[in-house]
């Protein structure tokens, strides 16, 4: 803080797209998440694929950081055109070559952190555009 008194004002604009192993850690997602340089507090909500939505690294993520969950099928999924990463085993268990990515984009703003891997565990975070008056 530059001031004695500082505001530091962190908008909610960050969308975590993630995606899990069967089974992950339940805490693997959170551990993740640290390694990143985006503040607790801007996360405006989690998003994955339908089939991942019972996860326990999912769903410790959503406790651990109190936002909403978006769930998307395959084909909203795929519906994003965009330069994602690509797996051919993620294509073949879930219907879609890239979960976090995709599902970070489509609950909205610009892909900023592109697919981060650890633990058996997949996140990318977007952004959505802010404007901050006073």
């Amino acid at each position: 803080a530059p001031f004695e008194n500082t505001l530091n004002i962190v908008p909610k604009c960050i969308c975590l797209g993630v995606g899990s192993k069967k089974n992950a850690d339940p805490y693997s997602l959170i551990e993740l998440f640290k390694t990143l340089d985006i503040s607790r507090q801007a996360v405006d909500s989690i998003a994955t694929i339908d089939i991942k939505m019972d996860e326990p690294a999912i769903k410790s993520l959503k406790d651990y950081l109190n936002v909403p969950l978006f769930i998307y099928s395959s084909d909203e999924l795929n519906s994003i055109t965009g330069d994602f990463s690509s797996s051919e085993l993620v294509k073949k268990v879930t219907g879609t070559n890239n979960v976090c990515e995709r599902s970070a984009v489509l609950t909205g703003g610009k892909l900023i952190i592109k697919k981060q891997k650890g633990n058996g565990v997949t996140m990318a975070a977007s952004m959505k555009n802010v404007e901050i008056s006073f």
